[in-house]
Formats: C-alpha cells, sequence, structure tokens
C-alpha cells in the first residue's frame, strides 16, 4: 500500500513539475514586459493571479489523482501527501517570483 502511494505521488510530482515550469515560464514572459519601478502593483497582483492559477490546477490534478486511487486504507494519506506537494510547488514558485 506504501509502496503505491509513493508511486502515485511520483507520477503527480512529474505532472506538477511540467506544469509548474509551463507557469513559471509565462510568468517570467509577462514579467519582461513590466517596469518594476512603476508597475509593481501589477506585478503583485500578476504574482497572486499565476499562484492561484498553479494552485487551481495543482489541485485538479490531485483531485484526478485521488479519484483514480483503488485503495480505501491510504487515501488519507494519498491526500495529505498530495498536499504537500501542492504546498511546496506554490512556496516554490513564491520564491522563484521573489528572486526576479
Amino acid at each position: 500500500m506504501e509502496r503505491d502511494i509513493e508511486i502515485i505521488v511520483s507520477q503527480f510530482r512529474n505532472e506538477a513539475s511540467k506544469l509548474f515550469l509551463a507557469i513559471v515560464e509565462d510568468f517570467e514572459r509577462h514579467a519582461k514586459k513590466l517596469d518594476r519601478q512603476w508597475d509593481e502593483n501589477v506585478f503583485r497582483h500578476m504574482q497572486g493571479r499565476f499562484v492561484q492559477e498553479l494552485k487551481k490546477q495543482l489541485t485538479y490534478i490531485a483531485e484526478k489523482t485521488i479519484s483514480q486511487y483503488q485503495g480505501d486504507m491510504g487515501i488519507n494519506i494519498l491526500r495529505r501527501d498530495l498536499t504537500a506537494q501542492i504546498e511546496y510547488y506554490i512556496g516554490e514558485l513564491l520564491l522563484k517570483i521573489r528572486s526576479m
């Protein structure tokens, strides 16, 4: 059972990392158009939009993954692990944005 959950979480991470990279590239493309000295509020608003979009899409992927899981016993562990992964990717996006 634990092994199954590890595999499922690994598959989630693979899909999530592709999504993460796509969102980072999209954010960078939009941010290059801004003059941070004059458009800081726009930058912050854009940051919030992209963080929310990442969270929404990762949550969708997680829910889809959970619905495909066949085991009953480890569903709470799987939910906990996927929630932690979502939080990790959101934190990484915020770090990436703050480093710009």
